[in-house]
C-alpha cells in the first residue's frame, strides 16, 4: 500500500506534468494563431496578384488601341 508520501510525489509529478502540458498548448496556440496570419496574408497577396494581373490586362488593351490609333493618325 502506498504511503502518504508516495501519494503526495505523485500529485507534484501530475501537477508538473499538466503545468507543462499547459504550457505546449500555449505554444501550440501560438503557433496556430501565426499559422492564420499567414493564411491571411497569402490571401491578400494573391488578392493584390489578381489585381495586378487585371490592371495589366486592362492596360495592355488601352496600348493597342493606342497603337492603333496612332497608325490611323499617321495614315491621314
Amino acid at each position: 500500500m502506498k504511503t502518504l508520501a508516495d501519494l503526495i510525489t505523485q500529485i507534484d509529478k501530475l501537477i508538473l506534468r499538466c503545468d507543462k502540458l499547459e504550457s505546449e498548448n500555449k505554444m501550440l496556440q501560438n503557433r496556430v494563431s501565426m499559422l492564420s496570419n499567414a493564411e491571411q496574408t497569402i490571401s491578400y497577396i494573391e488578392l493584390e496578384r489578381d489585381s495586378a494581373k487585371f490592371e495589366v490586362q486592362l492596360l495592355t488593351a488601352k496600348l493597342e488601341r493606342l497603337k492603333k490609333l496612332e497608325k490611323l493618325i499617321k495614315e491621314l
